[in-house]
């Protein structure tokens, strides 16, 4: 779980681990558009939080700013169960 004050989470705020996994899974492969490469991120960087979060959904969707709706969307598009 991040807590930051204010209304922001910044990088500096995630975790090391989170942080650390969005990195190499980018770093790690070569995208063929820019969309290609967003998704990658985000779908690393959703499935960090989950481990993070022991896979408790609502706190994963307040950890990354999300609702849990767009969190259960996210999970089935980038098959993260």
């Amino acid at each position: 779980v991040v807590t930051v004050n204010g209304d922001t989470v910044h990088a500096d705020d995630v975790p090391s681990e989170v942080a650390d996994a969005a990195t190499r899974t980018v770093a790690g492969t070569v995208p063929t558009t820019l969309a290609d490469a967003v998704e990658e991120a985000e779908r690393a960087c959703i499935s960090a939080a989950l481990t993070s979060c022991e896979y408790h959904r609502e706190k994963t969707a307040k950890m990354l700013g999300v609702s849990i709706r767009t969190l259960h969307y996210k999970m089935n598009r980038y098959e993260l169960h």
